[in-house]
C-alpha cells in the first residue's frame, strides 16, 4: 500500500479539519491571551486557510470553569485534542 500525506486530497482534507476547528473556536484571536503563541493560529497559517466557509458556533455564552482553585479552563478555546487528559492520566495520576 502506497500513502500519499502531501496529494492534493490531503491538503484540501487538511485544511478543511482546519476550518471545522476554527469553526468551532471563538474569533477573539486578536485579543485572545494565546494571540501569536497559539497552535491553532499556527496551523492554519500553515495550511493556509484564511477564511472559514462554515457557520461558527455561536459563542455568545462563555463556558468558564473556575471550579478549581490553580486552573481556570475556558472550554470556549477547546480543540478536543485531548492532551489535557493524557496528561492528567500519566503525569499527574489522576483519570476523572
Amino acid at each position: 500500500m502506497k500513502i500519499k500525506t502531501n496529494s492534493e486530497r490531503a491538503r484540501k482534507a487538511r485544511k478543511a479539519v482546519v476550518e471545522f476547528l476554527l469553526s468551532d473556536h471563538p474569533q477573539d484571536c486578536t485579543v485572545c491571551q494565546k494571540s501569536g503563541q497559539c497552535e491553532l493560529q499556527a496551523v492554519a497559517e500553515l495550511v493556509g486557510v484564511r477564511d472559514v466557509r462554515v457557520d461558527r458556533t455561536d459563542f455568545t455564552t462563555h463556558r468558564i470553569d473556575a471550579s478549581s482553585p490553580s486552573l481556570l479552563r475556558d472550554a470556549s478555546k477547546c480543540i478536543n485534542c485531548l492532551r489535557c487528559i493524557k496528561v492528567c492520566a500519566d503525569v499527574q495520576g489522576s483519570t476523572s
